[in-house]
C-alpha cells in the first residue's frame, strides 16, 4: 500500500444469513423409492413384504374362486349300450342294460365329487323303465364279465374316469295304503315283452327308443343327465332275438 492512498478493500466472502440451507438429495433414498398404484415404498425390505402381501392375496382369491367353484362334474353320454337276457334260476327271462359311463370333474385339485348312485331310464313308445346300477363289470360283447358290487365312488378334481355298470330293474315305490293302482315290479321287463315292445315300434313306423342316463352326487349338484337312442329295423330286433342280446351305437342327442 502506498503512502496517502486508501487501503484496497478486501473481498467479503459471502454469508447464507437469511437462507436456509438446503441438503443435497440422498442419491440412495431416491432409487429407493417405489411408487405401485398410488403405494410409495421407501425400502427394499418394505418392497419385498408388499410382494408377499400381493402374492398372499392373489393365492387366497384362487383358493376361494376354487372354493366357490366346488368340483364341476359331468357325465358324457355312452358310444354304445348292452342289451341283456337275463335268465335267473326259476325266474322269468327279463331284459337289462349296461352301459360304459364317462364322468370328467372340470373342478379344482382337490373338489372331489362322489358318485351314490346311477339310474338309466328306457323308454319305449313312451313308457319309461328305470333301472339303477347293480355291477361294474367287462362285457365281452354283450356279456358282462368280471362283476363286482356297485358302490359309491370318487371323481378327483381335474381328472376323468370311466367304467361299465350293469343296471337292474328297480321295484317302484307304492305307497302304503296305495291311493290306486300301483305295480311294484312296474319297472321289470320281460324278456318276452320288450321283443313284442320293439316289433311294436317297428310296425307303428318308429324306428328308436332312448337311453336317458342320470347320477346322484352325495353334497355336490348332480350333473345334467344325458341320453342316446338306438335306431333299430327289421335286422336289429332278428339279431337281439337271436343271439339274447346286443351291444348297439347309441346316437346322443
Amino acid at each position: 500500500m502506498t503512502q496517502g492512498q486508501p487501503p484496497e478493500s478486501q473481498p467479503v466472502p459471502p454469508t447464507n444469513c437469511g437462507t436456509a440451507h438446503r441438503a443435497a438429495p440422498d442419491p440412495d433414498k431416491k432409487k429407493a423409492d417405489w411408487r405401485l398404484s398410488g403405494f410409495v415404498i421407501s425400502r427394499r425390505s418394505d418392497f419385498v413384504a408388499f410382494a408377499a402381501l400381493v402374492i398372499s392375496i392373489v393365492t387366497a382369491s384362487i383358493q376361494l374362486s376354487g372354493y366357490i367353484k366346488g368340483a364341476q362334474l359331468k357325465l358324457l353320454p355312452p358310444d354304445q349300450v348292452f342289451i341283456v337276457k337275463d335268465a335267473a334260476p326259476g325266474e322269468e327271462p327279463r331284459a337289462r342294460f349296461g352301459a360304459t359311463l364317462i364322468y370328467v370333474n372340470t373342478g379344482e385339485k382337490g373338489y372331489n365329487a362322489i358318485i351314490r348312485r346311477e339310474l338309466v331310464h328306457v323308454v319305449i313308445a313312451g313308457k319309461d323303465y328305470e333301472q339303477g346300477w347293480d355291477e361294474f363289470v367287462t362285457f365281452d360283447g354283450f356279456t358282462p364279465n368280471k362283476p363286482e358290487p356297485a358302490k359309491p365312488f370318487s371323481v378327483d378334481g381335474g381328472d376323468a374316469t370311466s367304467h361299465q355298470t350293469y343296471f337292474i330293474p328297480w321295484p317302484k315305490r307304492c305307497p302304503i295304503p296305495a291311493h290306486g293302482p300301483c305295480d311294484v315290479l312296474e319297472n321289470h321287463i320281460h324278456w318276452g315283452q320288450f321283443m313284442g315292445e320293439l316289433n311294436r315300434l317297428l310296425h307303428d313306423g318308429q324306428r328308436e327308443f332312448e337311453f336317458k342316463f342320470a347320477v346322484e352326487v352325495i353334497n355336490d349338484k348332480p350333473p345334467m343327465p344325458v341320453s342316446c337312442k338306438i335306431e333299430i329295423d327289421d335286422k336289429t330286433v332278428k339279431t337281439i332275438n337271436q343271439f339274447h342280446g346286443y351291444n348297439p351305437t347309441c346316437f346322443s342327442q
